[in-house]
């Protein structure tokens, strides 16, 4: 990613979201945010909404998405939200 705005995320792999019927899942979380997951993600096609979805999430202290209609397709991918601890 190398860009500024994206300091301080770590992209990790997990071997199983409990996703397997709508594969590729990717979740946000952040200490003191909240945190989303997401699935059915298309990284072929969502690239730059994931982009848009991480610059959303960094951007606010509490990691709240308040309008989603950035994001593009990924808004009806969204599968939980948690609050923040």
């Amino acid at each position: 990613m190398g860009q500024p705005e994206f300091q301080g995320v770590v992209v990790k792999e997990s071997p199983c979201m409990l996703t397997c019927d709508k594969p590729v899942a990717l979740c946000l979380r952040g200490p003191g945010k909240a945190a989303y997951q997401f699935s059915n993600v298309r990284p072929e096609s969502d690239l730059e909404n994931v982009l848009t979805l991480v610059r959303l999430y960094v951007s606010n202290k509490k990691g709240a998405i308040v309008d989603a209609r950035p994001i593009g397709r990924l808004r009806h991918c969204l599968n939980a939200r948690l609050p923040s601890t």
